[in-house]
């Protein structure tokens, strides 16, 4: 890793010979987890440099190629028009139609009969009722 600061050696914390433990420091700072303080220890061999021991640890990795292919992961393009699609669609992921005329525009608002306007018989009163009753008073005022 390469370090912040001049006065810190840097170091590979994969290496298991000249590897170091990441000390992780927990604290509360402004009333939320803060992990700033956490740091590598000193470089040291793993499992006290027994080679036959390492060979084993070393035995049982796994190659992650298949991870990081390239046929894993769509392309640029293909990432760049789904986020459009969903910047730009609505709720259901298709792009809103907007009016073109005066007529479409009132044919829009016919289509789309207001909640607050209905006068659905009342049932049992909730905090869904009660919320539903204030918007409706603020939208008549």
């Amino acid at each position: 890793m390469t370090p912040e600061f001049k006065d810190e050696t840097p170091l590979d914390p994969f290496n298991l010979w000249n590897g170091a433990n990441f000390k992780v420091k927990i604290r509360s700072v402004g009333g939320y987890v803060n992990y700033d303080k956490s740091e590598f220890d000193s470089p040291a061999p793993l499992l006290d440099g027994d080679d036959s021991k390492l060979e084993a640890i070393w035995k049982q990795e796994h190659p992650l190629k298949e991870f990081t292919e390239e046929s894993n992961f769509k392309s640029y393009d293909e990432l760049k028009n789904k986020l459009h699609e969903v910047l730009k669609g609505d709720i259901r992921g298709k792009a809103p139609t907007s009016p073109k005329t005066a007529e479409d525009v009132e044919d829009v608002m016919v289509e789309k009969p207001s909640i607050l306007k209905s006068k659905a018989p009342k049932q049992e009163v909730d905090e869904e009722t009660d919320a539903l009753e204030y918007f409706q008073k603020l939208a008549e005022e």
